[in-house]
């Protein structure tokens, strides 16, 4: 029988990976928010969706890293390592988007991954 210790650490780990899981699904969303509105509204708001990836960008890291003392499957932890490769395309992509051509389509659709992978990793950090 694990100790009480060990039980509360992974349920604590467990439930702060359920916060941050959270906190980048509603990230990832308020970017998408923000080019919407930068592309359909003002684009002066560009710098706003620029400069918000930068408060968003680590914690793909944070989750992988919780999912260790969650004691979290490994499906969960190669999510996360998606989520950090799907994170630096991103980054990829916007910063070669002139260069890179229609590579850089791809940006979007990596957003979507990125908000459906949180949203499964909030679900099974629950579980």
């Amino acid at each position: 029988m694990p100790s009480t210790n060990a039980t509360r650490t992974v349920r604590t780990a467990r439930f702060i990976l359920f916060l941050a899981s959270g906190l980048f699904a509603l990230g990832v969303a308020v970017q998408m928010f923000l080019a919407g509105l930068a592309l359909f509204i003002d684009s002066t708001r560009w710098t706003a969706h620029s400069n918000f990836a930068s408060y968003i960008g680590l914690i793909p890291v944070l989750l992988l890293l919780l999912t260790f003392p969650a004691r979290m499957p490994g499906k969960t932890k190669v999510k996360c390592i998606l989520l950090i490769v799907l994170t630096i395309g991103i980054f990829i992509t916007a910063m070669l988007s002139g260069k890179i051509g229609w590579i850089s389509a791809a940006h979007p659709v990596m957003a979507l991954g990125l908000f459906f992978n949180s949203i499964l990793i909030l679900r099974e950090s629950r579980e």
